[in-house]
C-alpha cells in the first residue's frame, strides 16, 4: 500500500500562506469547532484527505488516526512556516537577518549556526517530505 503526499499542497496550507493573519483563527478553529459546523470548503478538504487515504486500502477506522496525524503535521507545519524568524528584514546579508547579533554565542552555538537556515522556508517540499515520512510511518506498522 503506497501513499504519498498528494502532488498539491493541502488546502489548510495554502489558505494559510496566502493569509496568514486568519492562520491562528484556523488553528483554533480545528481544536474547538466540530467537524459538522465547519466551513464546506474544510469539510471538501477533510473528504479529499480521507479519499487518498480509503483509496491507498485504509479504511475509516484505520483512516482516523491518520487524519488525526496529517493535521497535527499540516497545522504544526504551517507554523513553523508562518514564525517570525528576521529580525531585520532590510539586511542584505541573509545570514544577519535573523539578528545573530542578538544571540550570545557562547550560550547557544548551535542555534547560532542553524539561525540563518532556520530563516528559510521548507516550502511545499518540506510539507511533502514530512507527510510522506508520516504516511509511511502508518503502512510500516500496519495501523
Amino acid at each position: 500500500m503506497a501513499v504519498r503526499a498528494a502532488p498539491h499542497r493541502p488546502v489548510t496550507y495554502q489558505v494559510c500562506l496566502d493569509h496568514p493573519e486568519g492562520a491562528p483563527l484556523i488553528f483554533t478553529r480545528c481544536t474547538e469547532v466540530p467537524p459538522a459546523r465547519r466551513a464546506p470548503a474544510v469539510l471538501r478538504d477533510h473528504e479529499r484527505v480521507l479519499g487518498v487515504l480509503w483509496d491507498a486500502g485504509f479504511d475509516e477506522t484505520r483512516s482516523a488516526p491518520v487524519v488525526r496525524a496529517f493535521t497535527a503535521w499540516v497545522l504544526g507545519y504551517v507554523s513553523v512556516e508562518l514564525r517570525a524568524v528576521v529580525d531585520n528584514p532590510r539586511e542584505p546579508d541573509p545570514a544577519f537577518r535573523p539578528g545573530l547579533y542578538r544571540m550570545p554565542s557562547e550560550e547557544l552555538p548551535r542555534l547560532r549556526a542553524t539561525a540563518p537556515a532556520l530563516a528559510e522556508r521548507g516550502g511545499p517540499e518540506g510539507l511533502a517530505a514530512g507527510l510522506d515520512a508520516l504516511l509511511d510511518r502508518f503502512v510500516e506498522r500496519g495501523l
